[in-house]
């Protein structure tokens, strides 16, 4: 039971680093225009808040 509990807090570290790392690469990228960096932050906060749903469901699943 330990051991999934461990995968657990790595699947939200890894949902937080992936998105960190996504907003870097938007508000880095100075090709881009500003429209379409506005639409990527959009786009990476939604996807934010589903990896957050996803990982609190999986640590409820494993807690019960």
């Amino acid at each position: 039971m330990k051991k999934e509990e461990g995968l657990d807090t790595g699947f939200m570290i890894s949902s937080f680093i992936n998105i960190f790392l996504v907003l870097i690469i938007a508000f880095g990228s100075s090709s881009l225009s500003m429209p379409l960096l506005i639409i990527l932050v959009i786009i990476t906060i939604l996807n934010a808040g589903y990896l957050v749903y996803k990982a609190m469901n999986i640590r409820k699943k494993h807690n019960n």
